[in-house]
């Protein structure tokens, strides 16, 4: 834990304490001011204080360079709770009386519940940014998070392993663009990119999965990518013109060409 961290939780307990004492000291004195209200609920301010820590340093374009700063805030977040409400119980116990304060119990598990749930979805959105993509070498071997040079790419959420493209002007440059589809699928399979011959042209809908709400693909594992369009396998049925969809990956559009535009090959994990 960073010295800061013990720094600030001092603080926070040791004025949760001050408060315990003083509230049991007027309990015993027959003059209760009961402090126990405002010892939760520094506990749980202290939570989100904690928790926005943790996510005012988390960043999504280095995820594990992130993970410590968010675990900090999250260890910063839980012991604050902890001691408020170790605190809050413990008053409890040594001024027990006959009646229970269910307004303020429900107002805890209340704040508890949500605060669960907000981590919940933020485990789920952590986890997708970091595990939903995984890097291949060319012998289709697994390659750590932070491996810097990568031939293809598994997408564990669709099932679908994605061709890397490079930057080197050679067969995969992510510049080219091609009219005819066919011969260059030919070659990636006859190289056996990632260790594998059944790579083909993805259809539009699966095309589609690499882009997220604003239109945009993930950089990080697909850091080659251009703005124009990419063609799909699937032919354009909806008018006259004829010719194959394609998509844009600047916009997340669809449109139609006659084969013209960059490839992104792709294949099924079997």
């Amino acid at each position: 834990m960073a010295i800061d961290n013990q720094i600030i939780i001092s603080i926070f307990g040791g004025f949760m304490l001050w408060l315990a004492i003083r509230d049991h000291w007027t309990f015993l004195t027959g003059e209760h001011i009961d402090y126990q209200s405002i010892i939760v609920s520094i506990g749980i301010f202290g939570t989100f204080i904690g928790i926005v820590v943790g996510l005012v340093n988390f960043n999504t374009s280095n995820i594990v360079a992130s993970v410590p700063f968010l675990l900090e805030g999250l260890k910063f977040a839980f012991i604050t709770s902890i001691i408020g409400m170790g605190l809050s119980i413990l008053l409890s116990v040594l001024q027990a009386q006959p009646e229970v304060k269910d307004n303020q119990l429900e107002q805890v598990n209340q704040t508890l519940a949500a605060i669960l749930e907000d981590l919940k979805h933020l485990r789920a959105d952590i986890y997708q940014r970091r595990y939903r993509f995984t890097k291949l070498d060319a012998d289709g071997q697994i390659l750590a998070e932070d491996a810097r040079q990568w031939v293809a790419i598994i997408d564990h959420e669709t099932g679908f392993m994605w061709e890397m493209k490079t930057n080197d002007s050679g067969l995969q440059d992510g510049k080219n663009t091609y009219t005819d589809t066919t011969e260059h699928v030919e070659t990636i399979n006859q190289i056996q990119l990632a260790a594998y011959n059944d790579w083909c042209l993805p259809t539009i809908t699966e095309l589609e999965t690499l882009i997220n709400d604003q239109g945009i693909i993930n950089k990080r594992y697909f850091p080659n990518i251009h703005s124009g369009w990419y063609c799909s396998a699937t032919p354009n049925d909806e008018g006259e013109e004829g010719g194959w969809l394609v998509l844009s990956f600047e916009t997340g559009n669809r449109g139609y060409n006659n084969g013209y535009g960059h490839i992104l090959l792709m294949r099924k994990l079997s």
